[in-house]
């Protein structure tokens, strides 16, 4: 999945390309996006876990930017919880089934779509670098969306505000690309703001 970039961060525009590469298997998956910006420089997120009939379940995400940040998970048996720590020694006790990290969550609403009717609403716990919040998105519902890749019906998601100081997100699904977002808008609340569109994709074991 490529896509193009338009970005606003400490009060400058700018353009970035992006590359979403999933790859799941019978039993594990690798979830890669890796975005790169002129001036502005390169981002890697790393999902990589374990596929359960519940969905994604992370063992470790990978953010590197400036430097490395990692939050590696441990599930044990259930009904026992499970729990995170990330580089720097911060521990995340607790963790609800069906936990995910910041990038696995897009892969995981995307494999709800099917069954969403508008107005409906999910609580899905979402592990960050430190600390887990609870996100609830509501199906806004279904409508057009035209982006570089072309025009696609879609089923457009939001995260319901929680506060002034939460991560404003939008997304947008579409059955012909199952289970991946064609548009993505990412707003923080001190004005940092990420809209992320589809420019071409290609199925796996497919020539490039």
């Amino acid at each position: 999945m490529e896509y193009e970039v338009l970005g606003e961060a400490k009060g400058l525009s700018y353009r970035a390309d992006a590359v979403l590469d999933w790859r799941p298997d019978d039993e594990r998956y690798r979830l890669e996006l890796a975005l790169r910006a002129f001036l502005v420089g390169s981002r890697v997120q790393v999902s990589s876990g374990v596929l359960t009939p519940m969905g994604l379940q992370p063992s470790r995400f990978e953010d590197r930017a400036r430097r490395e940040r990692w939050l590696a998970f441990d599930w044990p048996a259930p009904p026992e919880p499970g729990r995170a720590h990330a580089d720097g020694g911060t521990a995340i006790e607790g963790l609800p089934a069906g936990t995910q990290d910041r990038l696995g969550v897009f892969v995981q609403l995307g494999g709800w779509v099917d069954a969403m009717a508008p107005g409906q609403r999910w609580r899905i716990p979402v592990a960050s670098l430190g600390r887990l919040e609870l996100w609830t998105v509501e199906v806004v519902g279904r409508e057009p969306i035209t982006v570089p890749a072309g025009s696609f019906d879609a089923v457009r998601l939001r995260r319901v505000p929680e506060g002034e100081q939460g991560l404003s997100v939008e997304a947008w699904y579409t059955p012909a690309i199952a289970g991946l977002p064609v548009r993505i808008v990412l707003q923080q609340p001190h004005g940092e703001r990420v809209d992320q569109r589809l420019r071409h994709w290609r199925p796996a074991g497919t020539p490039p």
